[in-house]
């Protein structure tokens, strides 16, 4: 891993610490994930290292960007708008306040006694092809491992299929960081 990630992971951390995040260096694992470990547009251009879009309460700056959404299976391009942080901090307090605004959500993930099992319970929910009664219940999406469909009564934070093993995967191969 080069330098400037365990440096920007060491400030993730820091960070998430600063904005009471009760997981603060899973939290950092997460952001490092989500931003490409501080190289994404919205990382580097507005402090969003969540990928967070705009919520409803939100009352500061914006940043006007097309996205790409899979919606009824379908790919397109939209317009989004995404909140302009003024700090890392800020990001994982708004964050946290988008899962506290969704307890029957994030409820469980929230009172989590530990940082692998927030992970978990804050990642995506994918089944198998063939849980649904109806197979068109939802479209299947093919990953490098294997097919999924995300099921949509479940809402969660990501579409990644293995996000949850990702993120711990990160942690624990840098623990010396994200432990701190």
């Amino acid at each position: 891993m080069l330098q400037s990630q365990l440096d920007f992971a060491a400030q993730m951390v820091k960070e998430a610490k600063e904005s009471g995040h009760p997981f603060p260096g899973y939290a950092a694992a997460e952001a490092c994930l989500e931003s490409g470990w501080g190289a994404s547009g919205l990382a580097t251009r507005d402090k969003d290292v969540f990928g967070l879009k705009e919520p409803s309460w939100w009352s500061g700056q914006v940043d006007d960007i097309k996205t790409e959404e899979v919606i009824k299976g379908v790919r397109e391009t939209v317009d989004a708008k995404w909140p302009v942080f003024a700090s890392y901090s800020q990001a994982f307090a708004a964050r946290l306040h988008v899962l506290n605004s969704m307890p029957s959500v994030y409820g469980p993930a929230l009172t989590s006694t530990s940082g692998p099992e927030f992970i978990r319970l804050v990642s995506a929910y994918w089944v198998v092809p063939g849980t649904f009664a109806d197979p068109t219940a939802c479209p299947v999406f093919w990953f490098p491992s294997g097919e999924y469909q995300f099921d949509d009564t479940k809402i969660r934070w990501s579409t990644a299929p293995n996000r949850a093993t990702q993120v711990l995967a990160t942690y624990q191969s840098h623990v010396d960081v994200f432990g701190a």
